[in-house]
């Protein structure tokens, strides 16, 4: 597991978090600041199999214009509990992450959301 929380991490850009450690599975990067992610920052984490983002800055914009889960297709827990996520969320963004089976969007200003659509594509997955 690797532990980047409460470090005030702004950006994560395309520096390929696990291109050292390719059998991470766990990282934790709640309690920074972080409102961008680049769409490559996971792209050798293909072992990796939870992501804590709980309480940074990202926003629905970011989460829906950048291919960002398109590489962790074995993530089995995504925690996106209090950013900024808005009504404007597509949950299309999480289609790549077939394994995905726990995800927790808790304290955004999310109104509407396509659960249905999302449990279709994802029938195991439990939302919080």
């Amino acid at each position: 597991m690797l532990h980047l929380n409460r470090n005030l991490i702004e950006n994560i850009s395309d520096s390929n978090i696990c291109f050292r450690i390719q059998k991470l599975e766990e990282i934790d990067l709640s309690y920074n600041k972080i409102n961008y992610i680049d769409k490559n920052a996971f792209k050798f984490c293909k072992q990796l199999k939870a992501l804590n983002l709980d309480s940074n800055q990202l926003d629905t914009k970011t989460l829906n214009q950048s291919a960002l889960f398109q590489y962790t297709t074995s993530l089995e827990e995504l925690n996106l509990n209090q950013n900024n996520l808005d009504n404007f969320f597509n949950e299309k963004c999480f289609f790549p992450l077939k394994n995905l089976k726990k995800l927790t969007l808790l304290n955004n200003r999310i109104e509407n959301f396509d659960e249905y659509n999302l449990r279709r594509k994802l029938p195991y997955l439990e939302i919080y």
